[in-house]
């Protein structure tokens, strides 16, 4: 296999790490020093790969329109709540619920719309738990 076989993350990754080890590390430098060095590059290739990685999922999700929607529905959520406006997204959801019978969208919506009942202590929190559970029990037989 070679470099240019790889996904693009990985070929990265995989030159990052050859250029990083090939990087002068002398041999006068006392084992201390060398043992820290080589660490710190273990870190950072740590965190080359965990950056590519969320690259990666936001790539994959461009491309799936199932979880494109469910991220802008928790990025709806997030800006709604910023502003002190949680009824907005308890609206939101409700308006998805009606919307969809896509049942992924429908189990991140009951999930994130309990969760904002339970947190303003809503009586149909439960309700809403129990509607979801039901609904997917129906859909898995």
């Amino acid at each position: 296999m070679t470099v240019a076989s790889l996904p693009k993350t990985s070929a990265f990754t995989a030159v990052l790490v050859v250029l990083l080890f090939w990087a002068p590390v002398s041999l006068a430098e006392p084992e201390s020093e060398r043992l820290e060095h080589i660490e710190r590059m273990r870190t950072f290739i740590g965190l080359i790969q965990d950056f590519m990685n969320v690259v990666d999922a936001v790539h994959g999700m461009t491309d799936d329109p199932e979880k494109a929607a469910i991220y802008q529905m928790h990025q709806i959520e997030e800006i709604y709540k910023k502003k002190g406006q949680t009824d907005r997204a308890i609206n939101l959801f409700k308006d998805i619920l009606k919307q969809t019978d896509n049942q992924s969208i429908r189990n991140a919506a009951y999930m994130r719309l309990g969760d904002l009942y339970k947190k303003t202590n809503h009586p149909k929190a439960l309700e809403l738990y129990e509607d979801a559970l039901q609904e997917n029990i129906k859909r898995a037989r």
